[in-house]
């Protein structure tokens, strides 16, 4: 009778274990090299997915990473009266004024936060300046772009809220005219970031913004701010005398 196949298998005297031969330890080893190979292999296909992943995520217009901004302030006002995109007040009111602007002047932000509002509160709001906005940028190129982001905004009836909040972020938010700035102050003032971002990207009012500077210069406008007063430029210093002036006059 021929021995049975347990009784045949060599087993380690210490372990118990089948002792391998040679040609089996080959293949085991052979076996654990394919088995960590598939390991690394699949790892890294889900390691490049993975990174993909957040490489496109990152790339999104929409996505808060991509914008890569600090916390920004976003303008509360309420729109003036009659506002009608970049001009509020009444049409036949008997004094116009073109404010001739550049985001990027210091002189006028110090009007946007003060004298504006006055103006707004004492003449505009009563039906006695029609008071429009005209972007004139002359000191950086971010002029521009700032410029066409607020008229971008006009498409969506935020013109005076979304240039406030340029103006208020100046010298709070770094680089605040920065085209990921730009866009996060769209989507903190609730516009619709998609038409917003098609409208800027597009560059839809660079052929305005040109119209503008030319006409200013045709006027005599040579710096920001300036003021278009019924066809008399002035300046923000007398800006308020001039008004009251021009009243005067009116009611004689």
């Amino acid at each position: 009778m021929s021995p049975s196949k347990n009784a045949q298998i060599e087993r380690n005297k210490t372990t118990g274990k089948p002792v391998l031969s040679r040609r089996q330890q080959e293949r085991k080893r052979r076996h654990q090299i394919k088995t960590r190979n598939n390991i690394l292999t699949y790892g890294g296909i889900f390691l490049f997915a993975l990174i993909m992943v957040l490489v496109l995520y990152l790339a999104l217009p929409n996505s808060s990473a991509s914008l890569n901004v600090q916390a920004v302030e976003v303008s509360d006002i309420e729109p003036p009266f009659m506002a009608d995109k970049n001009s509020a007040g009444d049409p036949a009111a008997p004094i116009r004024i073109e404010a001739f602007s550049d985001f990027n002047c210091s002189h006028c932000k110090e009007f946007n936060d003060d004298l504006e509002k006055q103006i707004f509160d004492d003449y505009v709001s009563t039906g006695k300046v029609y008071f429009t906005y005209i972007s004139f940028p002359i000191l950086a190129a971010s002029s521009s772009t700032s410029a066409q982001a607020a008229y971008c905004a006009a498409d969506q009836g935020k013109f005076w809220e979304y240039k406030d909040t340029l103006y208020m972020n100046v010298g709070k938010t770094p680089n605040p005219f920065s085209t990921a700035n730009l866009q996060n102050y769209a989507t903190k003032l609730g516009l619709n970031v998609a038409d917003w971002r098609e409208c800027f990207d597009n560059n839809k009012y660079t052929q305005q913004l040109q119209s503008d500077l030319e006409y200013g210069k045709s006027i005599g406008v040579e710096g920001t701010p300036s003021f278009n007063v019924n066809g008399t430029i002035v300046y923000r210093t007398t800006l308020l005398t001039t008004i009251e002036q021009l009243l005067a006059s009116l009611e004689q």
